[in-house]
């Protein structure tokens, strides 16, 4: 018999308002990530090739299908905060800025990533800016002791034409006005470290466990030049989204079924066993750009 997990509880559409940053918010998905060994990676061909065989086997072994894919795109990445890093130290906010190549297009998200779920979810991120996606996550990481560490991410992302005119705490308020996190709105917001990172972003592939959704799988490489063949940092992450709402009952759903929860969760610790994994890393890119003092 099949079963459903509900994770937390409805919340009505009624409630779906500038109120909403108060309240408890549903999971829109949960995103799992690991680090892996840079070394594997000297040629990204072959190591995409060797993880991508790792994966079929460990799905397979859960009952489930892989297909691999070889796109790739990329872009820089960097990440704007205080001198004294001060959004993320003191108040678990990332700000971080992603440019695609060849392209004018800049992405700019703002994240809080927090352990305690409802502290994540009571901020605001509303924003005058037309088309701001807000999402709520569970993201899942491991470490050399712990096999699975769950922080919630609430997330405000938005396009922009030109690179976003974000120089103090002001102006970050001014995009988003709800914000309010105790620091001095006339601090200037500088790169963190001075890092920028060329990312190399691919989907390898789509994870099928049997009579659930579609798991998407990725990597993403950072590099500190175009002539560097060794990547700084290998993450590969996979996540799975909550059903869609469901508007007859006016509610929002927070639902994953038992068996995709049970077999993802089990492909992450036996990944987590393979020696491609470096347990020995940060936990998440954020981290490496904050423990890592690497110039651009």
């Amino acid at each position: 018999m099949r079963y459903t997990v509900y994770i937390a509880s409805y919340i009505h559409y009624t409630s779906l308002s500038y109120d909403m940053a108060h309240s408890n918010r549903p999971l829109t998905s949960r995103e799992c990530k690991i680090m892996l060994d840079t070394n594997r990676f000297m040629d990204r061909k072959k190591g995409k090739h060797e993880i991508s065989t790792i994966i079929e086997r460990l799905v397979k072994g859960q009952g489930g299908n892989f297909k691999a894919d070889v796109e790739e795109k990329e872009r820089r990445t960097w990440y704007l905060d205080t001198n004294a890093y001060e959004l993320y130290h003191n108040n678990n906010f990332l700000l971080r800025i992603r440019k695609k190549k060849n392209s004018d297009e800049y992405d700019l998200t703002l994240k809080c990533r927090h352990p305690d779920r409802y502290v994540s979810a009571s901020y605001d991120l509303t924003s005058s800016v037309k088309d701001i996606e807000i999402k709520f996550e569970e993201d899942i990481v491991t470490d050399k002791t712990n096999p699975l560490i769950s922080k919630f991410s609430l997330s405000a992302s938005l396009k922009r034409d030109q690179e976003p005119d974000l120089y103090t705490i002001k102006d970050l308020v001014f995009v988003f006005p709800g914000l309010d996190l105790g620091i001095d709105a006339n601090k200037t917001l500088t790169r963190v470290n001075n890092f920028e990172a060329i990312e190399i972003a691919s989907e390898i592939g789509k994870i099928t466990f049997a009579g659930d959704k579609t798991v998407k799988a990725e990597l993403n490489l950072w590099y500190s030049s175009a002539e560097q063949e060794k990547p700084m940092i290998v993450e590969f992450t996979f996540n799975y989204k909550a059903k869609n709402h469901d508007e007859q009952k006016e509610m929002l759903l927070e639902e994953y079924p038992h068996t995709l929860v049970t077999r993802a969760g089990a492909f992450y610790k036996s990944l987590r066993m393979e020696d491609v994994v470096d347990l020995n890393t940060t936990k998440t890119k954020t981290d490496f750009v904050y423990q890592n003092k690497r110039i651009s």
